[in-house]
């Protein structure tokens, strides 16, 4: 397991209305700095993948006319790479995990690039399953990292805070996703899409809170 929680049970504690649980639960990530940076960095990196299937179908089955076997080729191939990605982010809970998490986000940008700017299909298959290696090691790490430092008594709360603000702004990406393959295509959409993760990744290199940051759980009090 990438996070061991004792099995306890529930403290009693006073009934509490849904907007003190919500606020207890903000005010918590707001106050951890290495919390509000790690939700700070995947939300935006999952806002920004956001209009990810609707570009890459647009660009193989439009751009490049490639057909949607090919489409469905290259999903089983990222497919293939999330599985394997699990599997290598268990290895990364006992060091800095900010190198995967920084490095993984700036690996996916340069594949989707490559995937913008070439129409073999081999090379497409092969940059799917590394993208989905890298991609799946920064979202395993990213909640195991949220977990652990978490305190059971806010484990819920600063979840559901983290997924409002990661989720529920992705209809924002969707949107200027769309708008952009509406100007250009989907070619040129990925292009961007891989050239912003890259930026990101290197805009928060000099940030400590996130580039030190390890599994290292708090106390559960």
């Amino acid at each position: 397991a990438l996070v061991r929680r004792d099995l306890r049970a529930p403290v009693d504690r006073p009934k509490a209305s849904l907007m003190t649980d919500i606020r207890e639960g903000i005010d918590f990530i707001l106050g951890h700095p290495m919390l509000r940076t790690m939700i700070l960095f995947w939300s935006i990196v999952s806002i920004s993948l956001a209009p990810l299937v609707t570009a890459l179908a647009v660009h193989i089955t439009r751009d490049l006319a490639l057909g949607d076997a090919v489409l469905g080729l290259i999903l089983t191939a990222y497919g293939v790479g999330t599985v394997v990605g699990s599997l290598l982010a268990s290895r990364a809970t006992h060091r800095p995990v900010g190198p995967t998490l920084l490095g993984g986000t700036f690996v996916t940008g340069c594949m989707l690039v490559v995937v913008a700017s070439t129409d073999q299909v081999p090379i497409l298959l092969v940059v799917a399953a590394i993208s989905g290696i890298a991609q799946t090691m920064v979202l395993v790490t990213y909640i195991t990292v949220r977990t652990a430092y978490s305190p059971d008594a806010l484990l819920g709360r600063i979840g559901s805070t983290a997924r409002t603000i990661s989720l529920g702004l992705q209809p924002v990406g969707l949107l200027a996703g769309g708008a952009l393959i509406d100007l250009t295509n989907g070619s040129t959409t990925i292009a961007v899409m891989g050239v912003g993760l890259a930026l990101v990744s290197l805009a928060f290199i000099p940030v400590g809170a996130l580039r030190q940051a390890a599994v290292q759980p708090r106390s559960n009090a």
